[in-house]
């Protein structure tokens, strides 16, 4: 066949060998009719449509390989050759034979790897892709091997036969290790000639880095908690990480990491630890340990009864993914996983759902989260995140083994996360999704399954006991059902109260008395149906013969779906609770429509919970103070009594960077001003910087509007804008834009910290506004409220500082190591104009800037790039 015809990533195998001289054995495989492409798109459906191919002989090698080599993690066609290590010698042929031909190569990892597999799993993974184009590759697989190798067992041992093992535990050792003893030991690491130059050609010394580890470990011997502010480019990380090693191992003492990012995670665990290994004079036990839905739960996943003809093809192809996956994986983690969508997959399988009883589970022996417990409770130094610390206090004290030493990371997220970890939230989905776990059509459903009970019970019980059986068993439908229209009618009724705002404080300044008895009286109605339905659960569980084994898995059922309600009665009757004034409640619409609420204050419940109970408790970020003072963090999470460090940044920015301001560019102008304006100076600075370009907004409206206006203005410009909620969500935009040349980002919210774009793919960081909080947030309205009650400014006291801390993290996204350089711009005046925009200025590490209008501005970044 002449190569012309041939369209980029396809395969055909056919009697013509002038393209590739296949080996015979693979040559036999592959049909001589049958067509092999990467990936079927639009374009090519024509030439295959031409071929007269039908639909079984087509195989989208995609597909097999993710099946196949479910923990390469990226299956983009260039990423996937260097992962399998593909190389051609001959590159002086067309692209098109060049991709034919790695496409025959990644193919033919595929044949070799699934000839070794057993028979069982193949016929496993043939059951699942039914509809699929890849059940074809595995049928053709299963009758090679039961033809070439017939002596082969068909099962060589268990089909989930591995263990789940963290892949950095390792056994204690029995010989008395000798630990460094002394305080200096910890502090020579650091020094020039010490450990960690010794040991890392790249190192470079840095004095501030010592000074850290010196407070760390002072605060481990003295028992003194620690703020510390820690600039990019500090090398904080081990610089916390040897401390923290040199005292679990000395003291026998259990260190927990905590960090907010998924990233930093993973930088620690399966970076930082594994250098720090091979290095150390002693050895340690390390553990990744995260929240029960993050680790797949056998039970859930194995017997999910059902046709596959209830699952679209993208779920289908997902499910036998994990069927390969669990052969392979040694976490059991879903994070493994990339490629397929996690949220939904971990909702249905992970380790939290109902059906999961890992103390009396069949699949025990090799339950991925018990196994992360296990070898957490034996670690040295254990990392987890900020979510995970704050849900060991809601559950007093149930998730995490026991320490007495802790180091937050990322530790300006503390706060707002223990907002959200300790507060509630309750939306109409949920309320559905619990009631459809309870009687939905599914035959894993709670009633189905204590219906399937009653036969076993008809026998066991005198009729007296079953009459009782029988008569809830009818009556938890009609519950039900009351439970999901008075839902509805609240969830109505919040809608109607919020008027197409975004979120609303409930109290009598925000709505009226009738509308406040109304929704107080709605919340009422529910929470009585819901106790009537936790009556009705309560007359089954002691019903059931207490003693009785065969009947402990229902009764695990039933308390788990029990606990669910009491979650949802608990927070539903403290938003009821009149006499408390120590909690906020609000309404809240994104995409869809919430009851919220949290406690006032989080200090007191941090205080008591951590601070006060461990040894030591270090806090660390690079941006926790306020004009110099961690005074408005301490109060924010209840640290009274602490040693504090500020260390700058070892970077030089004054020379590696130009820091201008924008004057009079809005003025006081309506927001079309502030809309032309902006896009204006982002299309001309973007342009004078060739893309490269991030843009921090603080209203989501602005920055569709300024999105808009760019698209039009560079629709035949050769410059593409990225958006977060537009174009994408934060992750999947920034990947693009790394991987482009000429682009500019924009963003809000979270956009303003945890990006991390080092060296020229990120030039420039522009800041719109001056990033205060909207003061009718319902939040921060509250706390103004209650700091006004006591005489103080919320200003000052609330919105200045937070504003400072967010407004030196977006300013930090541009300079991530000692070579990058560029520009960043603020079009907000204030920081010159106004008292207050001293403690911007005041906070940046930078001696001098620029200041003019829009066209000096752009005139001073001209010259200076």
């Amino acid at each position: 066949m002449n190569e012309g015809v041939l369209p980029k990533y396809l395969l055909f195998s056919s009697s013509d060998n002038s393209l590739f001289n296949y080996q015979t054995k693979i040559n036999d495989f592959i049909g001589s009719a049958d067509l092999y492409i990467f990936e079927e798109r639009e374009k090519d459906r024509v030439i295959i449509e031409k071929l007269g191919l039908q639909a079984h002989q087509i195989f989208c090698v995609k597909e097999i390989v993710m099946i196949v080599f479910p923990l390469i993690g990226k299956y983009e066609f260039e990423e996937l050759v260097k992962r399998l290590n593909i190389k051609l010698k001959n590159y002086n042929r067309p692209l098109s034979y060049l991709n034919a031909r790695l496409t025959w190569e990644i193919l033919k990892q595929c044949f070799e790897k699934t000839l070794k597999m057993e028979l069982t799993f193949i016929t496993k993974i043939i059951g699942n892709t039914e509809g699929l184009k890849s059940q074809a590759y595995f049928q053709k697989i299963s009758t090679i091997i039961v033809k070439k190798y017939p002596d082969r067992p068909i099962r060589t041992d268990s089909s989930f036969r591995k263990k789940a093992r963290n892949i950095f535990a390792q056994v204690k050792d029995e010989n008395t290790q000798q630990y460094p003893i002394l305080r200096e030991w910890v502090i020579s690491c650091f020094e020039e000639g010490g450990l960690l130059s010794k040991s890392f050609p790249s190192f470079e010394y840095r004095s501030i880095q010592t000074k850290m580890a010196k407070t760390l470990t002072d605060g481990f011997i003295q028992g003194v908690d620690s703020i510390i502010e820690a600039g990019t480019g500090t090398g904080k990380t081990i610089g916390y990480l040897i401390p923290s090693l040199w005292w679990a191992k000395k003291n026998g003492e259990k260190v927990i990491i905590a960090t907010h990012t998924i990233t930093l995670q993973e930088q620690i665990f399966f970076k930082d630890l594994p250098n720090l290994k091979g290095i150390l004079p002693f050895s340690f036990i390390t553990a990744l340990l995260k929240g029960r839905s993050n680790y797949i739960c056998r039970k859930s996943f194995l017997e999910q009864k059902g046709s596959y003809l209830q699952f679209s093809s993208r779920e289908r192809l997902e499910r036998v993914i994990i069927l390969s996956w669990l052969e392979e994986t040694e976490t059991g983690d879903f994070a493994e996983l990339t490629h397929i969508n996690i949220n939904d997959i971990a909702k249905r399988y992970g380790c939290d759902n109902r059906l999961c009883q890992p103390g009396d589970c069949q699949y025990r022996q090799s339950c991925y989260y018990l196994e992360a417990r296990k070898i957490a409770e034996e670690a040295d130094l254990v990392v987890i995140n900020h979510s995970l610390l704050l849900a060991d206090i809601k559950t007093k004290n149930r998730v995490l083994p026991e320490y007495y030493n802790l180091i937050i990371d990322e530790a300006h997220n503390l706060y707002p996360t223990a907002l959200r970890q300790l507060g509630f939230e309750l939306s109409l989905e949920q309320m559905l999704r619990i009631m459809d776990i309870l009687q939905g059509d599914d035959k894993t459903s709670l009633l189905s399954s204590l219906k399937r009970y009653y036969i076993t019970w008809s026998r066991a019980y005198p009729d007296s006991q079953l009459n009782v059986l029988d008569q809830t068993l009818k009556d938890i439908p009609a519950s039900a059902l009351s439970i999901v229209e008075q839902s509805k009618e609240l969830f109505k009724m919040v809608d109607s109260i919020l008027e197409g705002r975004s979120s609303l404080l409930v109290d009598e300044e925000s709505l009226d008395r009738y509308t406040l008895e109304y929704f107080s009286l709605a919340i009422e109605n529910l929470l009585n149906r819901l106790d009537v339905l936790n009556s009705l659960l309560d007359k089954i569980n002691s019903s059931i013969i207490a003693d009785s084994e065969q009947f402990d898995s229902i009764k695990h059922e039933i308390i788990r779906y029990k606990s669910e309600l009491a979650v949802i009665i608990e927070g539903l009757s403290a938003i009821l609770d009149k006499e408390s004034d120590s909690q906020i409640t609000y309404l809240e619409k994104t995409n869809t429509v919430y009851i919220k609420s949290c406690p006032f204050d989080v200090a007191p419940i941090l205080k008591e919970e951590i601070f006060s109970k461990n040894n030591c408790t270090a806090l660390i970020s690079a941006t926790l103070s306020v004009a110099d003072s961690f005074a408005y963090i301490a109060q924010d999470i209840g640290l009274e009594s602490y040693n504090s460090l500020k260390l700058d940044s070892s970077f030089n920015y004054d020379e590696q960077m130009l820091f201008c301001i924008v004057n009079n560019l809005f003025d006081g102008q309506g927001e079309d001003t502030l809309i032309t304006k902006t896009a204006s100076f982002v299309k001309e600075i973007s342009e004078l910087m060739q893309g490269r370009t991030l843009v921090l907004f603080t209203s989501h409206r602005v920055l569709r509007l300024v999105h808009y206006q760019l698209q039009r203005e560079w629709e035949s410009y050769d410059l593409e804008v990225l958006s977060q909620g537009i174009n994408g969500n934060r992750d999947t935009i920034l990947k693009e834009f790394m991987q482009k040349e000429r682009c500019v980002l924009m963003g809000t919210n979270t956009f303003w910290e945890g990006i991390d774009v080092p060296g020229d793919d990120l030039r420039c960081v522009v800041m719109v506004k001056l990033p205060f909080s909207s003061p009718e947030t319902p939040i921060i309205k509250a706390k103004s409220g209650l700091l006004k009650k006591h005489g103080k400014d919320p200003f000052n006291e609330l919105l200045l500082p937070e504003a400072v801390i967010r407004f030196k993290q977006g300013f930090g996204r541009l300079i991530r190591t000692k070579d990058d350089q560029g520009v960043v711009v603020l079009l907000d005046d204030r920081a010159v104009k106004k008292n207050y925009g001293r403690s911007f200025i005041k906070s940046l590490p930078i001696s001098s800037y620029f200041k003019g209008d829009a066209r000096m501005v752009l005139g001073e970044v001209s010259k200076w790039i």
